[in-house]
Formats: structure tokens, C-alpha cells, sequence
């Protein structure tokens, strides 16, 4: 099965201290469960894919190490039973709003093995996962962009039961939406950060 694009549009997070350009298909997961405070995410029922950000403390390692660091950490918060890191790169341009203010972007890319809840290794789906990070010191903090695309859903998935299980497509445009996505974040209340 192919999927659509992913067609971006505008939205506040955080109560508007913070806004980005997300995929106009996505709807506020907060509006059916609780999500923490420290996140913003966003999904697509209808294809299992989804967008979540977090405002993180600061890592204490070298933008170069970012995408690697929090590519562990991902697949650690995920329970993925498997991963591949397939890529990474630490200079992704971002709005000169944020530039001046010393702050940076890094993205890693690839594909982890994930089950939904506590479900069985067998119920595990494969997902594409873009993650982006930027990293502005001035406050302490990390901003992290994690891009959900399923490649394959299992039929042994809770997923399986809204998402048509099986190969999906269209996934090639991955980083270059995440790119997209970090290009268009501003901060409007820097006070968000404390």
C-alpha cells in the first residue's frame, strides 16, 4: 500500500510558545489521552503515523554525537527489540530566528522494530523513524522531532486493526519532510524554557 504525502501546515504547540509546520493529516493526540506535559504529539489513525516533540533538558555531548545520542535514547523510550541506524547528519539549517541565538540542528534517520504496548516481539511493526534535534544551550535545552512512518505492520499489531497490515510505501521523503518540519520551527515565548 502507498501512502500519501505528507502535505504540512502551521500549528501552535505549547500553548503557542512554540509553532512548526507539521502534516495537515495529524490531529492532536492530547485530545483523546493524556500526553505529558513535556511532549506534543500528533497522529494519523488511518496510517499508524505520527509526529512527537519534546522539550528536553540540554544533552551534555557535542552536536556531532547529538543525532547518535538521541538515536539510543529513542530506541530505548520506543522498546524497539531492533534497530538500524541509517543515517545522520549534524548541520540541518534552521530559521535564522533561531541561528543567531546560537542554536543548532542534527538529524538521524532509520528503522526500528517496534510493538505497540505490551505486545509479543511477533506483533512487532517496522517503522521509519526521522528524528531531529535542536539544541539551543542558551536555555539548556533540546527541542526532539520524532517522525513515525510504518514500513510494515504486522498482523499480529493492535495497529492491524485500524491500519490495513502489511508493506506500506512512500517513505523516501522522510528526512527531507523532517528537514522541513525543523526549517519551520520558531520559538514565540522563549519563556517556555524557564
Amino acid at each position: 500500500m502507498v501512502e500519501a504525502p505528507l502535505e504540512l501546515v502551521q500549528r501552535e504547540l505549547y500553548g503557542g510558545a512554540i509553532s512548526l509546520r507539521i502534516p495537515s493529516v495529524f490531529v492532536d493526540v492530547s485530545d483523546f489521552r493524556p500526553v505529558p506535559d513535556h511532549q506534543e504529539v500528533w497522529a494519523d489513525g488511518a496510517t499508524d503515523r505520527s509526529l512527537v516533540v519534546e522539550v528536553v533538558e540540554h544533552a551534555a555531548v557535542p552536536d556531532s554525537d547529538a543525532p547518535e545520542f538521541y538515536w539510543k535514547d529513542a530506541c530505548a523510550g520506543n522498546d524497539a527489540t531492533n534497530n538500524n541506524l541509517g543515517g545522520s547528519d549534524a548541520n540541518v539549517p534552521l530559521d535564522a530566528s533561531l541561528s543567531e541565538r546560537g542554536c543548532t540542528a542534527c538529524l538521524a534517520h532509520g528503522t526500528q522494530w517496534v510493538s505497540k504496548g505490551r505486545q509479543s516481539e511477533s506483533a512487532a511493526n517496522r517503522v521509519e523513524v526521522f528524528l531531529g534535534v535542536v539544541r539551543i544551550p542558551r536555555a539548556s535545552t533540546d527541542i526532539i522531532t520524532c517522525l513515525h512512518l510504518p514500513s510494515y505492520i504486522s498482523p499480529e499489531s493492535a495497529s492491524a486493526r485500524e491500519v490495513a497490515p502489511g508493506e506500506r510505501g512512500a517513505l523516501d521523503a522522510g528526512v527531507e519532510v523532517l528537514r522541513e518540519i525543523l526549517a519551520s520551527l520558531r520559538v514565540q515565548d522563549w519563556g517556555l524554557f524557564g
